[in-house]
């Protein structure tokens, strides 16, 4: 990636951080004109103050709404506005997918030992111990995407090599 889309990456995000943090704190009255403007958008009225994030993530209301209701004090870029929009609707989904990351790259960090036999794992079918010796995974994170492991499995193998390492270090 050349320096000018590097740089330009990081002035939409600093943007976007800039423009969240506005929207998270900026909080807009229930008055008559706001809420009729809210009806018309096919949203219902609000009835106490509401951030502009917390509006934004009404499926019907758009940035642009927000924008109308309560503009930037400087003019925001087109692609920073889009940034935001995404980001604020789809916070939950963002963050459950980072929490589902993390948990991958925990398991990709336990080590499957080499002298592990499956075989006298109680608890995997033989179909499950028949692919964990074909392809012989050196994580639990590497077990985990052999296609018909289960999270059963994994439970199952993760308890296997805790269990293989005290009795190792016994």
């Amino acid at each position: 990636v050349n320096d000018d889309t590097v740089e330009r990456t990081r002035w939409i995000q600093e943007g976007a951080a800039n423009e969240m943090h506005r929207m998270k704190n900026t909080v807009i009255k229930p008055t008559e004109s706001e809420n009729e403007f809210l009806e018309k958008r096919g949203t219902s009225p609000i009835s106490t103050g509401i951030s502009l994030s917390r509006l934004l993530k009404r499926a019907p209301i758009s940035y642009k709404d927000v924008e109308a209701l309560s503009p930037a004090s400087d003019p925001t870029d087109s692609r920073i506005k889009e940034q935001v929009e995404i980001e604020i609707k789809y916070e939950g989904y963002i963050r459950r997918q980072q929490k589902e990351i993390e948990k991958y790259r925990d398991m990709e960090r336990i080590k499957i030992p080499e002298g592990l036999d499956y075989g006298t794992i109680h608890g995997l079918s033989n179909e499950i111990r028949e692919k964990l010796e074909t392809v012989m995974p050196a994580s639990l994170g590497q077990a985990s995407r052999i296609e018909g492991i289960t999270p059963a499995a994994i439970s199952v193998l993760m308890v296997a090599v805790t269990g293989f390492h005290k009795n190792r270090a016994s």
